[in-house]
Parts: C-alpha cells; structure tokens; sequence
C-alpha cells in the first residue's frame, strides 16, 4: 500500500542543499574544475558538465541551458556525441563554457538550471516514497541519509529505470537483473 507521505517543505529544502554538497562529492569527486569543463564518461552518456555531471543529450533541460548561454546549435550536437571531440575542440568548449558561467546572466541561467534539477530530484524522491510501503516512507523520512541516498539514486540512474527499487520501496520482493531477490 502506498504510503502518501509528503516531504515537508522545511525537509525538501535542507535536502536539496545536501545534496548540491553530496553531488559535488558524487558527481565531480569534489573538484571545483568540473563544474565548468566538459567530461565523457563513456557507456550511453555523451559529454557532460557541472554539479550534477549534466548530460548533453540525455538531460532535457541541458540544450536550451547551454543555448541560452551562447553555444550554437552545432556546439551543442557536438556536445550531444559519444565521446570523439578532440583535445582542443573540447578546451574551447570548456573555455566558453566557463566564460558564459562567468557572466551575471550565465550565473542566473545555471543557478536556473540548478534549481530546476533540484526540483525534478525532489519530486522524483517524493513519487519514490509514494510509492513506498507506510513502514519504509516512514523509516527513509526519519533517516536523513537514507533521503540523501535516494536524491543520489534518482540523480545517477533516475529511479524510475530502476524498476526494483520501485518494488522494494513498495514492499515487495525485488530481484535486480542477475541478482539475488531483496526483501
């Protein structure tokens, strides 16, 4: 049964500052430098860049973000493969991306960009707990650990791929693809 159980405001806002701290450590290892070069992580990602490692071509808020910040539709598809950009096509990008973040206008575009993405975590953790047994929503509201765990989840995988987790949060026995059942 679900669990309807809200996050409260207070609680959503103190977690999503936890976790922009998180996610540096998560995200970028706790390197300022990332926040504004590009990286390739390999596998399905394409390039990415910032606090939550955005992903060119699989975050939609990030095209019309580095748009409004003066990239050029080419840039972007550029940004938007897998990998293959060389050394110095990327050191320009990451010098314009720099730049652009640089400016009051670009600051306000990424700290607009942040906030959305905070949003999209805090809603995707609160469908997770809807979606939870009474008993488990309760135990994850009272665990400030376990909320940041399911901001990380949501933020690295997006929970709604990952089915199992649905499960389990939902009480039911969970088997992750050539794992053992979770109950």
């Amino acid at each position: 049964m679900p669990a309807n159980v809200e996050i409260d405001p207070a609680t959503a806002n103190a977690q999503g500052t936890d976790f922009q701290t998180t996610a540096f450590q998560t995200e970028d290892g706790g390197q300022s430098r990332y926040l504004t070069t590009f990286s390739y992580a390999g596998g399905s990602s394409t390039y990415s860049f910032g606090l939550y490692q955005f992903d060119a071509l699989g975050n939609p808020l990030v095209a019309p973000f580095l748009g409004a910040i003066g990239f050029s539709g080419p840039e972007i598809a550029e940004l938007q493969q897998h990998g293959g950009l060389s050394s110095s096509t990327l050191n320009a990008l990451d010098s314009q991306l720099s730049a652009a973040v640089a400016t009051q206008s670009g600051q306000a575009a990424y700290q607009g960009l942040l906030n959305t993405s905070d949003a999209n975590y805090a809603q995707a953790v609160q469908t997770d707990l809807d979606d939870a047994s009474t008993t488990i929503a309760s135990q994850v509201l009272s665990d400030p650990v376990a909320i940041q765990r399911l901001y990380d989840l949501n933020n690295q995988f997006g929970t709604a791929t990952l089915g199992q987790l649905q499960t389990f949060l939902g009480g039911d026995t969970a088997t992750p693809p050539g794992g053992d059942a979770i109950e």
